[in-house]
């Protein structure tokens, strides 16, 4: 396979659902594609993968894709078949811990099914994370710790990496860049605080392993739950370059039907490159259709593509502070033109140096 189209990761979408209602994510997920992923068809991609020469290079299977994949009831078997076929593979899932509750957690550590697990944990108290996810923190809490009981007597090293969105943040963020009020804020019926992930990191430090965990708060954020508001307003494409392209060229995003949706961005599964179920992976890494979606992307023909890349401006990350973000937009679009001078003229000054060097080895 051509190393433009060489892939190196597959993204899973063990289940569309999922039991938060976060207000920076879109509600409607996953197209017309069934709820949950099926066994056979997790089996169907990871054989390809492990007897394709084509697909070697992959070496990550993310399992939390558009959604929480502990929703789904077969989701411990996929991992299975994921491990069974590709056991050198990294297996990473994005979770909200609702439905990681501690039978699943005993048995991921012990059959050693994930290498590395990501959660949001969007407020300190009851009222600052339900105004975040509109779902409770009691069995996020639960669930969690058990996890990480479970890890420690295991003694395994599986991290866990937890991100916190602050209610303020994000409404000022969207509000700022965007004039408009976020899709999914409704206002709480308790003031909120401005900043509360000193309070978070404080009660979760003391349970993590802190070579191997993190807890950061998220200062940069996804728009695109706000595609429907923002595709009211007038867009100048030009400005803009497509934040997810270098994963769309190495990254497989597959829906629960077995579909190769265009990237992670687009949760309604709008773009399709092809049928998993009916067509090889690899026969679909190197297609046309595929190809030509990576270069329109390239040269950001965006209302032509259509789908999700109509509201390019909803992809990208987005600072509380616009110039942040137009900075960050701005250079995006001129690093490759850098890199490209830098490797050029590290060419020439080598070319140039190169006799002296000769000269030099022979004494001249």
């Amino acid at each position: 396979m051509e190393p433009a189209f060489t892939l190196t990761g597959v993204n899973l979408s063990l289940s569309t659902a999922c039991s938060a209602k976060c207000i920076f994510c879109p509600i409607q997920r996953g197209g017309g594609s069934p709820r949950h992923m099926s066994v056979d068809i997790v089996r169907n991609i990871v054989e390809q993968v492990q007897r394709e020469p084509a697909l070697r290079a992959v070496k990550h299977f993310e399992c939390g894709e558009n959604g929480d994949a502990f929703l789904n009831p077969q989701a411990l078997d996929c991992l299975r078949a994921i491990r069974q076929h590709v056991p050198d593979a990294g297996i990473s899932i994005f979770t909200n811990f609702q439905g990681l509750d501690p039978e699943i957690a005993e048995i991921l550590i012990k059959e050693k099914l994930v290498d590395r697990l990501w959660c949001n944990i969007d407020g300190h108290d009851e009222t600052h994370y339900r105004a975040v996810k509109n779902a409770g923190l009691e069995r996020a809490r639960k669930n969690i710790v058990a996890f990480l009981k479970h890890r420690e007597t295991a003694g395994a090293r599986v991290p866990l990496n937890i991100a916190c969105v602050n209610y303020h943040d994000y409404y000022t963020a969207i509000k700022k860049n965007f004039g408009f009020v976020p899709t999914n804020v409704k206002s709480p019926s308790e003031p909120l605080l401005r900043k509360n992930f000193g309070l978070i990191r404080a009660q979760w430090l003391p349970q993590l392993n802190q070579q191997l965990d993190s807890i950061q708060p998220v200062k940069f954020f996804f728009s695109w739950a706000e595609r429907e508001k923002a595709a009211l307003q007038p867009l100048n494409y030009k400005r803009y370059t497509c934040p997810a392209l270098h994963r769309i060229r190495t990254e497989a995003f597959i829906s629960p039907g077995g579909l190769w949706y265009a990237c992670c961005m687009d949760a309604a599964c709008e773009l399709i490159i092809g049928d998993t179920t009916r067509t090889p992976l690899a026969e679909l890494a190197k297609s046309p259709r595929r190809a030509g979606l990576i270069n329109m992307l390239a040269a950001r023909k965006f209302q032509e593509i259509g789908g999700p890349c109509k509201t390019v401006n909803c992809c990208e990350f987005i600072s509380l502070h616009p110039i942040e973000t137009r900075v960050r937009r701005v250079w995006r679009r001129v690093k490759p033109h850098v890199h490209g001078f830098m490797k050029r003229f590290q060419v020439r000054a080598g070319s140039r140096r190169l006799p002296t060097d000769q000269n030099a080895a022979l004494g001249g």
